[in-house]
């Protein structure tokens, strides 16, 4: 279970930056050079995207990916 609350969790996150940042996933998409289907399986828990996907996806929302072990 602690996987899958991971996923949603990195899922729910990366939809909150975006829209705070006023972006479509599309416009996302553009600016990582990805189809919009992948902004949209990452965001709902469909794809488990890889941690090279999550840093361009930070980047592309001017954020740093920072992990936190606790």
């Amino acid at each position: 279970m602690e996987i899958e609350e991971a996923k949603l969790d990195v899922a729910l996150k990366l939809a909150e930056l975006r829209k705070s940042a006023g972006l479509t996933q599309k416009q996302l998409a553009q600016k990582i050079g990805k189809p919009q289907s992948t902004i949209s399986r990452v965001e709902t828990g469909e794809m488990n995207p890889s941690i090279e996907l999550v840093i361009e996806l930070a980047r592309g929302l001017d954020k740093k990916l920072v992990i936190n072990f606790e």
